[in-house]
């Protein structure tokens, strides 16, 4: 599989989520992508910071200057959910992604690098208060504040802002992405998945 098929394949990682999957066979996939996620990556390994590659510490450097205590991970196992059924799609020999988190501001961080130190997305965890007014209005119209389980996710992709906010009907474990004009784009059950 080719390198650049293998980091749009990625970018559903965080951030993204498959609308339409075909031909699952000998570890490639043709996939449409939206820009929103509903799961989480696994498969990553703690690295040290001299095994991250010049061009990706330099640009994290250059992007957020004030970053504090970076803990890198690298990316070579690629899960994908498709319809709340887990599919390994491949894994790689070297990582093909570098994950950096970290403090800034008071706030965590994840971000996610190319190889070549592309920064592909990021995602920064805030508190309820700090969501653009228009989202908390929609979100109070129909759901409580209580029912919030857990962090919220501001996630930037192409200059592209959403907001993931996880909550619990009924003890079940709900995701709830919106955009930065209120509009929910998409609401479904979390489904847990565990490493391997």
């Amino acid at each position: 599989m080719a390198r650049n098929h293998k980091i749009n394949i990625l970018l559903i990682s965080s951030m993204l989520v498959i609308s339409n999957c075909t031909n699952i066979d000998n570890n490639k996939a043709n996939i449409e992508l939206k820009n929103y996620s509903l799961h989480e990556t696994i498969g990553t390994d703690e690295i040290a910071q001299e095994d991250v590659p010049a061009m990706v510490k330099k640009n994290i450097y250059l992007e957020f200057s004030d970053a504090e205590q970076i803990e890198w991970q690298s990316l070579k196992d690629y899960f994908i959910d498709f319809d709340d059924t887990v599919v390994h799609i491949y894994q790689d020999e070297e990582p093909s992604v570098y994950i950096a988190n970290f403090l800034k501001d008071g706030h965590y961080y994840r971000v996610q690098y190319k190889l070549n130190g592309e920064l592909i997305e990021y995602e920064e965890w805030i508190e309820f208060d700090e969501l653009p007014i228009l989202v908390i209005n929609s979100f109070e119209k129909n759901y409580d504040v209580k029912s919030i389980d857990g962090s919220i996710r501001k996630f930037t992709l192409n200059h592209k802002v959403t907001y993931r906010i996880k909550i619990l009907l009924n003890d079940l474990p709900f995701i709830l992405i919106y955009d930065s004009d209120g509009i929910l784009l998409h609401k479904k059950q979390k489904i847990e998945i565990e490493k391997k």
